[in-house]
């Protein structure tokens, strides 16, 4: 009864948990090769000084760094909203995608460069870079960066994006369960990029525009070596039925095997206390056997009261024959080493 109830609990508990996928789910994460192109977040800058910056898209085909094809990119006045607030931007084109890397058939990157007059005072420029961070499905949140260079240090970083699908479960469970199968198409699924790492390095000092403006930094949007597929997991009813069977066969081996032990235990015990006495009985009366034929190898003679020994008269066993004979040597004087030895019958049965 104890158990049914725990388990009525359990599968009420549930429930709950199916009718509330957003509370409890979990998430898997697959790391898989690189493969073809994604476009970047949406990306603005903000710019504080006198700077100007000049953005392209840029494409390499097998590693021909003479033939690359590069394409100028404006910027537009547009909004970012993290859900809290909306914040307003010079934003680049949505349409800019990345992918590969140098040496591939098809090498794609992003270029953003910020030039300041000759001679300005360090710290004085400065520029960031905003973008949406896709951090689930569901919710995206706005990131910055601010980025600040020296005319005698210019810097350079390279920001490495990588392309992530979504697959979101649903309550049921009966897709996507089994691996990467083609079980997983027939799921919701999301396409977006966020950004995974970046690094820095000083850059060549007084290179130029055409208009003799300095380059202080230089940004390299590019595609990461990976991407992920993250699978959106909710507590659906499959899952439930499956960890209700598992605390089942669990509750069950631990209550059920004991007491079917016990049960079998308490049915043999009789035959094994019978059994017991059976074997005590006998030593007794091996053991009151021996002691009278001590007696009577010492005395010469049975001794008195042995004819009516209990163990003797009452225990019909067959440790010896029946009729068999006993021969009771006594003690032997040195003026009768010769003579016949004596011969001790007993009722009931004779003892060797």
């Amino acid at each position: 009864l104890v158990l049914i109830i725990f388990l009525a609990s359990f599968f009420c508990w549930g429930l709950v948990k199916v009718w509330n996928p957003a509370n409890y789910t979990e998430i898997q994460h697959e790391t898989f090769p690189w493969e073809g192109d994604a476009l970047l977040p949406k990306l603005a800058v903000s710019r504080v000084g006198n700077v100007t910056i000049k953005i392209d898209h840029c494409t390499i085909h097998n590693g021909n760094a003479k033939a690359k094809i590069c394409l100028d990119v404006r910027t537009a006045t547009c909004k970012l909203a993290d859900g809290h607030q909306s914040l307003q931007q010079e934003c680049l084109l949505p349409s800019l995608s990345v992918g590969g890397t140098f040496g591939d058939a098809t090498y794609r990157y992003v270029t953003m460069k910020v030039y300041a007059p000759k001679g300005s005072k360090d710290g004085k420029n400065k520029m960031s870079v905003w973008w949406e961070q896709r951090e689930s499905p569901t919710w995206t949140g706005v990131l910055t960066q601010l980025y600040t260079w020296s005319e005698k240090i210019p810097m350079k970083s390279e920001l490495f994006f990588q392309k992530v699908t979504a697959l979101q479960g649903e309550s049921f469970g009966l897709f996507g369960r089994s691996g990467n199968d083609e079980s997983e198409d027939l799921l919701q699924q999301k396409h977006y990029m966020v950004k995974k790492s970046e690094y820095s390095y000083a850059g060549e000092i007084g290179e130029a525009n055409s208009q003799g403006l300095v380059l202080g930094q230089s940004l390299y949007f590019r595609a990461a070596h990976t991407m992920r597929e993250d699978f959106y997991e909710v507590y659906s009813v499959l899952r439930l039925l499956e960890s209700l069977g598992g605390l089942y066969t669990s509750f069950s081996f631990i209550l059920f095997v004991p007491i079917i032990c016990a049960y079998k235990l308490l049915r043999n015990c009789s035959v094994l206390l019978d059994y017991c006495s059976r074997r005590r009985e006998t030593r007794s009366l091996r053991r009151a056997t021996e002691v009278l034929v001590e007696e009577i190898n010492v005395a010469g003679h049975a001794p008195e009261g042995s004819l009516q020994h209990p163990r003797l008269e009452t225990e019909r066993v067959s440790l010896h024959a029946p009729h068999a004979r006993v021969e009771v040597v006594p003690e032997v004087s040195e003026n009768r080493c010769n003579s016949e030895p004596q011969v001790v019958k007993l009722p009931g049965m004779m003892l060797t």
